[in-house]
C-alpha cells in the first residue's frame, strides 16, 4: 500500500512538472510572439520604403518572407490580397495593403443632398420610433472618404443623415469603434459597418496597444478577433498606420441574444462573397432578415453610390427589395484597371435574405390633432368627431363610387369641365389653423382634359382642384390649394399646392407655391397626395415620398383662409360668384378619397403611416 502511495505521489509530481514546462513554455511563445509583433511594427515603415516601387503582389510576398524571419512567428503566406501570420503561441494575425481613394466629383457619383430634420429651440420634432435603433460604425472615416464641392465626405456619415430622426442612432466613429463596443449588437435593428475587411471578416478602429492586446486573447485564441498590419497609399506611397483588431464571423456567431428581424449594411471588402458567405451567413443565423455586402475589393466611391442610395430609399418608405433593385439598376456593378488600364476585378452589391423587409414597422394611422376626415362610407360627412360634415353641391352633385380597394360606396367621383361638381365643407373653428397643418388624400384621375386658366376647355394646360380653402372675402384665389395637371413634356401627374402668407388678393400676391411630376403616373392610378406645413417649412409628398419643399422665410400665417369654407372638387373663393358665372374654377375629373386634415404638422413616419394604410 506504501508502495502505491509512492507511486502516486511521483506521479502527480512528475504531471505537475510537465505542466509547470507547459504553462513556461506557453508564456515563453507569448513572449515571443509579442515580441515578434512588437518589431515587425517597429520595422514595418522601413520595409515599405524599402520596397516602394514594387507593385502589391510583389509586396506582399517579399512582406511574407520577411515576416517568416522573425523567431515568434511559426509560419507567414499571402492568401489573396493580404499576408497571413501565425505565430508561435496560437494567435494569427494579417498584413492589408489599402489604396487610399479620394475621388473628385464624376459624372459617376450622384450627390446626395441629406434630408434636413427642423427642430424648435434645439428640440427635435420628428418621433424616435419605438424600439428601432441603429447603429452606424465608421471605423476608419479618414479612409472611406471622397470629395463633392471641395468638400470631403464618407458614405457612414450620409447614412446618418439619412436615418437622423427616423431612427435613434448609435453613431461611432474612429477610436470609439473598438471590439468591447460590438458586444451588444444584437440589440439594434439597424447596422452599418463602414469599415476595411476581408473574407468573413471586418476591422474595427481600435488599435492594438500593450494595455489591450491581453485583454483580447481569450478571443483571439478562439478565432473570433484577429490582428491587422494596415498599410495605406498616399499619394504613391505606402505609408504604415499600426495594428488594428479585426472582427471574424466566429464573433458574430458568439454574440448574446439575435437580431430581430433587422438588416444589416457591411461595406467591406468581400463582406459578401458569392462562393464563400460565410459572414453574411453569421449575421442571418442570428436573426437578421436582410444583408448587404460586396463580392471582391470595393472602393469608397462606389459603396457611397451603393449604400446611401440604399438608404435613402429604405428612409422614404420603400422595402429593401425595391430599393435593392432600384439602387443596382443605376449601379449594376463597378469594374476596376490598374494604372495602365489592365482589368483587375469587378466589385458587385449583393443583397442576401428578405426582400420585402421595410426599415419601418408599419406604424398607426394618426389621430392626434386630426380636425376634419373624410373616409366617404356612403356620404360626405366628418368622422374626426368634429362634425366638419361636408354639403354635396353642384347642378349634378359628385357620385358615390367605388375606392382604390375597390370597396363599393366608399369614394366620390367629380365631373370635370362639363359636368362640374364639388363638396363644401362650413367653416368652423376647428378648421383655422395656426402655422401648422398636414392635408392628406387620395385621388384617382379620370382624364387631363379640363379648365385651364382662362377658364376654357383644354386638353394641353387643364388643371384640376383637388382641395381647397377659400382666400378672403372676395379673391378670386384662394388661402390654399392643391391641384393636379399634366406633367412635364406631356409625362404623369403634376402636382402643384399653394399656402398663403397674410391676407392675399392678387395672384401676383400668392407665393411659395411648391410643385412635382411623378412621371411614372398613368390615367387610373390610385395617388397619395400630402401637405405638410410646418411654421415656415412646407413639403409635398407623392405615395409616400417627398418630392418638393419649400422655406417659407417667414411664419406660416393662414389669416386669409381661416375664416372661409373648404372645398373638395374645385377651387373657389370666398364669393362664389366672383369667379366666374358657376363660382368655382379647375373642377376636379376624378375620384377622390380618404382626406385627411390635422391641426400639426406630421413628421415623416405618421406621413407614411398614412400612405402604407
Amino acid at each position: 500500500m506504501r508502495k502505491i502511495s509512492i507511486i502516486i505521489a511521483s506521479l502527480s509530481l512528475l504531471l505537475a512538472f510537465a505542466q509547470c514546462t507547459k504553462d513556461k513554455e506557453k508564456e515563453h511563445n507569448i513572449e515571443l510572439a509579442n515580441e515578434a509583433l512588437l518589431s515587425i511594427e517597429d520595422n514595418f515603415q522601413m520595409k515599405l520604403d524599402l520596397l516602394s516601387e514594387v507593385n502589391d503582389s510583389v509586396l506582399l510576398e517579399s512582406l511574407a518572407v520577411w515576416v517568416n524571419g522573425f523567431e515568434g512567428v511559426e509560419s507567414a503566406a499571402t492568401v489573396g490580397n493580404h499576408v497571413l501570420i501565425y505565430f508561435i503561441d496560437g494567435t494569427e494575425a494579417r498584413i492589408e495593403i489599402f489604396d487610399r481613394t479620394v475621388v473628385g466629383s464624376t459624372d459617376s457619383i450622384e450627390p446626395i443632398r441629406p434630408i434636413m430634420h427642423k427642430s424648435d429651440n434645439g428640440v427635435r420634432k420628428d418621433i424616435v420610433i419605438e424600439g428601432r435603433r441603429a447603429f452606424i460604425w465608421d471605423a476608419f472615416s479618414d479612409y472611406f472618404s471622397f470629395e463633392y464641392d471641395g468638400e470631403i465626405y464618407n458614405d457612414a456619415q450620409f447614412v446618418q443623415s439619412e436615418l437622423d430622426g427616423v431612427l435613434e442612432i448609435d453613431y461611432l466613429a474612429e477610436s470609439e469603434c473598438t471590439v468591447d463596443a460590438l458586444r451588444n449588437l444584437t440589440s439594434y435593428s439597424f447596422v452599418y459597418l463602414s469599415t476595411h475587411g476581408d473574407v468573413d471578416a471586418f476591422a474595427t478602429g481600435e488599435r492594438v496597444t500593450d494595455g489591450n492586446r491581453e485583454k483580447y486573447r481569450a478571443e483571439m485564441d478562439a478565432g473570433q478577433v484577429g490582428r491587422s498590419f494596415m498599410a495605406y497609399k498616399v499619394e504613391g506611397k505606402r505609408t504604415f498606420y499600426g495594428q488594428f483588431f479585426y472582427v471574424t464571423n466566429q464573433f458574430i456567431n458568439a454574440l448574446n441574444g439575435r437580431f430581430g428581424h433587422s438588416m444589416v449594411i457591411v461595406s467591406a471588402c468581400h463582406s459578401l462573397v458569392e462562393s464563400q458567405p460565410i459572414l453574411c451567413h453569421s449575421f442571418m443565423n442570428k436573426g437578421v432578415s436582410s444583408y448587404f455586402g460586396y463580392d471582391n475589393d470595393v472602393a469608397s466611391e462606389y459603396t457611397y453610390n451603393t449604400n446611401a442610395n440604399l438608404v435613402r430609399q429604405l428612409v422614404l418608405g420603400r422595402n429593401t427589395g425595391y430599393a435593392f433593385d432600384r439602387v443596382i439598376r443605376k449601379y449594376p456593378y463597378q469594374d476596376y484597371n490598374d494604372e495602365d488600364g489592365n482589368y483587375l476585378y469587378t466589385t458587385v452589391y449583393r443583397m442576401d435574405g428578405a426582400r420585402d423587409l421595410s426599415l419601418f414597422d408599419n406604424p398607426p394611422v394618426p389621430t392626434d390633432g386630426l380636425v376634419a376626415y373624410y373616409p366617404f362610407n356612403g356620404n360626405a360627412n366628418d368622422e374626426s368627431g368634429n362634425g366638419n360634415d361636408g354639403i354635396l353641391s353642384g347642378d349634378n352633385v359628385p357620385v358615390i363610387t367605388t375606392d382604390r380597394n375597390n370597396l363599393p360606396n366608399s369614394a366620390y367621383e367629380f365631373g370635370g369641365y362639363y359636368n362640374y361638381n364639388w363638396i363644401r365643407v362650413p367653416n368652423s373653428e376647428s378648421l383655422m389653423f395656426d402655422k401648422e397643418m398636414t392635408i392628406s388624400f387620395w385621388i384617382q384621375q379620370s382624364e387631363f382634359a379640363g379648365m385651364n386658366g382662362w377658364m376654357n376647355y383644354s386638353t394641353t394646360d387643364p388643371g384640376f382642384a383637388a382641395i381647397c380653402k377659400a382666400g378672403d372675402g372676395n379673391a378670386t384665389y384662394p388661402g390654399l390649394y392643391i391641384m393636379t395637371g399634366i406633367g412635364e413634356n406631356g409625362e404623369g401627374i403634376h402636382v402643384s399646392t399653394n399656402n398663403s402668407n397674410g391676407n392675399a388678393h392678387y395672384q401676383s400676391n400668392h407665393n411659395h407655391n411648391i410643385n412635382c411630376d411623378k412621371k411614372d403616373y398613368l390615367l387610373g392610378d390610385w395617388l397619395n397626395v400630402i401637405l405638410v406645413v410646418d411654421n415656415t417649412d412646407k413639403m409635398l409628398y407623392l405615395d409616400g415620398v417627398k418630392m418638393a419643399s419649400d422655406e417659407l422665410n417667414v411664419e406660416a400665417n393662414f389669416t386669409s383662409m381661416n375664416g372661409q369654407d373648404l372645398y373638395i372638387g374645385i377651387m373657389a373663393g370666398g364669393n362664389m360668384t366672383y369667379s366666374m358665372s358657376f363660382g368655382a374654377w379647375y373642377p376636379f375629373y376624378g375620384k377622390i378619397d380618404d382626406i385627411r386634415i390635422y391641426n400639426r404638422a406630421l413628421p415623416y413616419r405618421e406621413v407614411y403611416a398614412l400612405y402604407k394604410e
